[in-house]
């Protein structure tokens, strides 16, 4: 491992982290996040968002699944990226 590509091979762990973590709060607990985002549920119109923004909720999560891949794709084949300005 060169120096140069050792600050390279840090950014694309946390991201992968990051992405993967994103994957676990948004697809596997939805209700949680909906939850989280939506605070305020006094009235009967904000429970009723919370069903439709748990399942967009899981899209993004699926979103940050392929995310997820593509930067762990990334991190073991740092190779493919010979030159720095690639």
């Amino acid at each position: 491992m060169t120096r140069s590509s050792l600050p390279v091979t840090i950014i694309f762990v946390l991201n992968t982290l990051w992405l993967g973590a994103a994957f676990k709060v948004f697809s596997i607990s939805p209700q949680r996040a909906a939850q989280l985002l939506a605070r305020d549920q006094s009235d009967a119109l904000s429970r009723a968002l919370l069903p439709p923004l748990a399942a967009s909720l899981r899209f993004l999560g699926g979103m940050n699944l392929a995310l997820t891949a593509f930067a762990l794709l990334l991190l073991f084949n740092l190779a493919l990226f010979s030159h720095p300005s690639e």
